[in-house]
């Protein structure tokens, strides 16, 4: 069912910008990772080329998952989607900061970290995969073609927008002398907040019916 933005309830538009929301949190967690890896994992003895292969892991798990994903969207809804691979993304993303925290502080070494945070970039990535495509299905599914393009517009910006953040996150960081590792839970905390807002907008959907 399709909605114009000028006959759409309070309800829709608050579940509109919720989805926009999780976008803006996808595009903070997929840049971040390029910025706060590579020293923190010299600083725990990764080499380069290590370093290289974990984004590189996550980032061509996230292309071939997309393709899985597209079958799996349709079988099991779109907010089902997004719900499991919020989930994903917060338990990885804050069990990597806890991982690259105890590596910090020596109590973990070089060897293990990698493998660890590899299995975990690989989890990420399978399941952050789902969610641009669910978010993207949802909102043109439920706007006239009128305002398709304008939609469509808000959903890269959101992801822009999520980039920019980032980086003001991590100079923020920086500049308070907070440890690096900080921001993986800050990240984590923000998907946790965005999977209880998606499940308070579920429950009170079903519950209307």
């Amino acid at each position: 069912m399709t909605t114009t933005d000028n006959n759409a309830s309070f309800p829709e538009y608050l579940s509109r910008g919720l989805l926009l929301f999780c976008l803006v949190a996808v595009g903070i967690g997929q840049s971040f990772i390029f910025t706060s890896l590579p020293p923190i994992g010299r600083e725990i003895g990764l080499a380069d080329v290590r370093i290289s292969t974990l984004i590189t892991a996550g980032a061509a798990t996230f292309v071939v998952a997309a393709f899985f994903w597209g079958g799996i969207i349709n079988r099991i809804g779109r907010v089902r989607s997004v719900i499991i691979g919020m989930s994903c993304y917060a338990v990885t993303i804050g069990m990597t900061g806890f991982v690259l925290h105890e590596a910090l502080e020596r109590n973990m070494s070089a060897e293990q970290t990698y493998y660890f945070v590899f299995a975990l970039r690989i989890l990420f990535a399978l399941g952050i995969a789902g969610i641009l495509p669910s978010v993207q299905t949802y909102l043109i599914a439920h706007t006239d073609i009128k305002h398709r393009s304008a939609t469509i517009a808000k959903i890269g910006a959101s992801f822009s927008v999520g980039m920019i953040l980032e980086a003001s996150m991590c100079i923020f960081v920086k500049w308070i002398r907070l440890n690096r590792t900080v921001l993986y839970y800050c990240v984590s905390g923000w998907w946790c907040c965005c999977i209880g807002f998606v499940l308070c907008e579920r429950y009170k959907a079903c519950s209307s019916i």
